[in-house]
């Protein structure tokens, strides 16, 4: 059955709550951990703190595991990563190429320099053999180095932003001339190939780089994406009022990101303010998440002892404001405050709509009933304790009857009765 609750300023004399106890989180336990959750700290132990790192692990594995799936769904991602990927792969084709074109070259070095007079030859066969052995090198040297040429890439050359149209334009020009009869000296040549040997290892190394820092922005972007779909899915566990607030925030972090995606142009500039916005509130619902591990798992407890102890609960499911009904009658609310204290008030339901005074006996009745909650709430704060959740008593009352709050527990039919019933007999409502 649900019920409704009205104030006392609507229907003063109707009912009575009174047997005022509030629980509060005990600090400065020498066991358990100290979590800072939402609006204050608490301390857990044993059983409590697994129960709140049990449930918040499944929340964050649950969350995970949604965002894969939606990562996988997302067009714009698998078209941008299958592109990026694809040009990963042809500039690990052109290092490929370009480590095997310079390990030519380095052959090509060996052999020149194997080619020199040998140290052992005596002077005179050194002085009747130079000419000859320097032709020969010099033709040898411009055939290896013409064929080595010739074997590059031609995307090298095509590419007007490297320099190797203005090297293979020198290198042209020393074709014509030697085919003109021209002699180019063996100095030139080793200069040239030496000029080109280590233009094509810088641009070796700037491939590297360019594919480390494709890589790496493709990495950064895939985790921003996984972070932000993870942590929409996160503030679901939380309160209605944290799931407007930051789930609109990490949606236009979302739409960010996708219309970079589909667009395949996604900044470094881009991803730091993604990161930057992300962070600034990643901490705030990670905080919030925490909280509610320990809300859930503070409801979860109290649920157990207090049906143990007889207590029945009078909605579909406890939340952090609920209705029990006592043993024997009456009805206590205890309410679960974002700093974790927890509110009990015992309440007074008549069976029928009334606006008279409580009479001796139901007053009575309410005091005995006052005096069974209070007893009973110190046994459920024991087995509290023993499950790791340390909280104290900080405050306890029976309110004297001059300054008793007033309220009215009744069925949700019965009180729009009342209220209609309530509406026809009031002259000013006639008029």
């Amino acid at each position: 059955m649900h019920y409704a609750v009205k104030s006392g300023a609507e229907l003063e004399g109707a009912s009575v709550m009174s047997g005022e106890i509030i629980l509060v989180p005990a600090l400065g336990t020498p066991l358990g951990a100290t979590l800072l959750a939402g609006a204050g700290a608490v301390v857990l132990a044993g059983a409590a703190l697994r129960m709140v790192e049990a449930w918040r692990d499944e929340k964050r594995r649950e969350s995970q595991r949604l965002q894969a799936e939606e990562k996988r769904a997302t067009q714009a991602w698998q078209t941008y990563q299958s592109q990026q990927q694809q040009i990963s792969q042809v500039l690990m084709s052109e290092r490929v190429q370009l480590q095997e074109q310079l390990q030519n070259l380095a052959l090509l070095s060996r052999e020149a320099s194997e080619s020199q007079c040998s140290p052992t030859d005596s002077i005179t066969a050194q002085a009747e053999g130079f000419i000859q052995r320097a032709d020969e090198a010099r033709s040898e040297h411009f055939a290896i180095l013409k064929s080595w040429i010739e074997a590059l890439p031609d995307a090298l050359f095509d590419d007007k932003d490297l320099p190797f149209q203005r090297l293979r334009k020198q290198w042209l020009q020393y074709c014509s001339r030697i085919n003109s009869g021209e002699l180019i000296d063996d100095l030139t040549l080793v200069t040239f190939k030496d000029t080109l040997q280590a233009t094509l290892e810088a641009h070796e190394r700037a491939l590297v780089q360019r594919q480390e820092q494709l890589e790496g922005r493709l990495g950064r972007c895939e985790r921003c994406l996984e972070q932000v779909l993870e942590y929409e899915y996160l503030v679901q566990q939380l309160a209605p009022e944290s799931i407007q607030g930051y789930g609109k925030t990490l949606d236009t972090l979302k739409q960010k990101l996708l219309q970079a995606l589909k667009q395949g142009e996604v900044s470094v500039g881009l991803l730091d303010l993604v990161q930057r916005q992300f962070d600034q509130i990643a901490t705030q619902i990670d905080d919030l998440l925490q909280s509610r591990a320990v809300q859930t798992a503070t409801l979860n407890r109290l649920q157990h002892h207090m049906e143990a102890q007889g207590y029945q609960l009078l909605q579909d499911e406890i939340a952090t404001q609920s209705v029990w009904s006592i043993p024997g009658g009456e009805r206590v609310i205890v309410q679960l405050h974002p700093d974790h204290r927890i509110a009990t008030q015992v309440v007074h339901e008549r069976a029928v709509y009334s606006k008279l005074a409580l009479s001796a006996d139901e007053l009575a009745f309410l005091r005995q009933q006052e005096d069974r909650w209070c007893k009973d709430v110190q046994q459920v704060l024991k087995n509290m304790i023993k499950d790791g959740f340390q909280y104290a008593v900080q405050f306890e009352r029976d309110v004297p009857e001059e300054n008793i709050s007033v309220v009215v527990v009744e069925s949700v039919d019965e009180l729009l009765a009342a209220d209609e019933l309530e509406q026809k007999s009031d002259p000013r409502a006639l008029k």
